[in-house]
């Protein structure tokens, strides 16, 4: 069997949930967690938790115990999502994905395992304001060694929607574009035609879990309309209608 097989069936083993899923944190931001389980379990109940599977049915970990989680299934992807957001160091651990049953054997259980980092980097919330019907540009840095992972940006609603540049165009009036200067190594969403749809909670982000669909969540930005703003209170020091905003990245395995 080649290299090259093998790497192939360790990606399908991974989007299958066959293995254990390794994701990174950074502490302020929040990760989004993507379980998929077969098929013949979409139409069960899923639940995540904290520590081994042996701990699992007994430490069930969402939003009734802690504010921060929420859960909700894609069933566009078929697959079962945990947002975790406003992490700490204190967050790291052992957790895991699990169908709702009597038995947890490979097929109902995903094992997660969290590691988190502290960088300055990744601060929020961020408020920023854009004109309804203009153009806004948002623009996220992050350092050389993150050149190569792919490079999210989430919105948040009932559910946590992300997209890359490769789907952004097909899903909203959002593109991407890498910046030219190569010193500046940033990518920056442009969205169009601002409406009120458009206002909300963002997040920038980059892949991270491998090949499962999981996204790090380094910054959380907060999108208001600015003829709103001005009768609430200032605005902040800008002469443009258009909103840049930086999020450096670190790098995710």
């Amino acid at each position: 069997m080649t290299t090259a097989t093998i790497a192939s069936l360790l990606l399908i083993l991974a989007s299958e949930g066959f293995c254990q899923i390794h994701v990174k944190g950074f502490v302020g931001g929040g990760l989004l967690i993507r379980c998929r389980f077969k098929d013949q379990y979409n139409q069960h109940t899923k639940y995540f938790c904290k520590g081994d599977k042996s701990r699992c049915p007994s430490k069930r970990h969402g939003r009734s115990q802690d504010d921060r989680y929420k859960e909700f299934n894609d069933k566009e992807e078929g697959s079962y999502v945990v947002f975790i957001k406003q992490l700490s160091l204190s967050d790291a651990g052992n957790y895991g994905c699990a169908v709702d049953s009597t038995h947890l054997d490979i097929d109902t259980y995903i094992p997660v395992s969290i590691t988190m980092k502290q960088d300055d980097c990744c601060k929020g919330p961020l408020t920023r304001t854009a004109a309804v019907g203009q153009r806004v540009n948002i623009s996220c840095r992050y350092p050389k060694e993150l050149s190569v992972n792919t490079k999210y940006f989430c919105k948040q609603g009932a559910v946590l929607t992300c997209s890359s540049p490769s789907e952004a165009s097909l899903r909203y009036r959002w593109t991407f574009s890498e910046a030219d200067d190569d010193d500046r190594l940033a990518f920056t969403v442009s969205i169009s035609n601002v409406t009120g749809k458009d206002l909300g909670v963002y997040w920038c982000g980059v892949r991270t879990g491998g090949n499962t669909g999981s996204v790090a969540l380094l910054t959380e930005v907060h999108l208001k309309d600015q003829d709103t703003e001005e009768h609430t209170g200032p605005l902040p020091p800008s002469s443009s209608s258009s909103v840049f905003l930086f999020c450096c990245f670190s790098f995710c395995l």
